[in-house]
């Protein structure tokens, strides 16, 4: 096990790199991680002190047996971060340090406030605030964003269900179905839906980079408006 910073020149390596896998929202935290080897032992390489800068700030942090360094990001403001990962005192100075940009975007929260559904030819409605009344018959669902700096722009998005009834058991089929993931732009995304059955359900989208969801928009399936709407979510299908 390597447990300080004397390997010889060129021996200390990046093996892998963890990034990050989504766009945190101002309050949640990002793991950054990466893990050294010895590149002539072809092991891990413990114990060696790996630099995470921010800004002006500097973060070190000794990696673990398995060679692994991680350093969490706790996102406080809106902003494009970069993180530099450097392996300083190692190699003997005859080789470059090893090292590591890691590149996101914190935003704001109420990320999914621009985000509009409508019904048909019916006018849009703020996402998630007003339950809607689609008949058995093939009905539209339209996604639209209302401002065109929004950050849910360029991302690839699905729609999905949220309740205790699935698409099956609402007779819904959905066109592209349920959990295909497609880019969004400023002129929106539509969805072809047509029941037989019926029932009361939610529809929620997803996007990528984004852990947080958007509202469920209540929907009312069938002839008559039925009020009740559980919580749970049971139906979605893609990444």
């Amino acid at each position: 096990m390597l447990n300080d910073q004397k390997e010889a020149a060129g021996e200390i390596e990046i093996a892998e790199v963890r990034e990050d896998s989504f766009d945190p929202i101002v309050g949640e935290n990002v793991w950054l991680e990466l893990n050294l080897r010895s590149s002539s032992k072809q092991r891990a390489a413990s114990s060696i002190e790996v630099a995470f800068a921010v800004g002006q700030e500097h973060h070190r942090v000794l990696t673990d047996e398995e060679g692994w360094a991680r350093f969490l990001f706790h996102a406080e403001q809106v902003e494009e971060v970069t993180v530099v990962a450097t392996v300083p005192g190692v190699n003997g100075g005859l080789a470059a340090a090893p090292a590591h940009t890691f590149r996101f975007r914190v935003l704001a929260a109420g990320v999914w406030d621009d985000a509009r559904l409508r019904l048909n030819d019916d006018p849009p409605t703020i996402w998630g605030a007003e339950t809607l009344f689609p008949r058995l018959e093939a009905h539209t669902v339209h996604l639209s964003i209302v401002n065109p700096a929004s950050p849910l722009l360029g991302r690839e998005v699905c729609l999905g269900l949220s309740g205790y009834s699935s698409a099956t058991d609402l007779g819904l089929t959905v066109e592209p179905a349920l959990g295909v993931y497609r880019p969004l732009t400023i002129e929106g995304l539509s969805w072809q839906c047509t029941g037989s059955i019926g029932g009361a359900y939610a529809l929620q989208v997803a996007a990528s980079r984004l852990l947080k969801r958007s509202p469920g928009n209540p929907m009312s399936l069938g002839a008559t408006p039925d009020s009740g709407l559980p919580s749970s979510v049971v139906d979605w299908a893609g990444k």
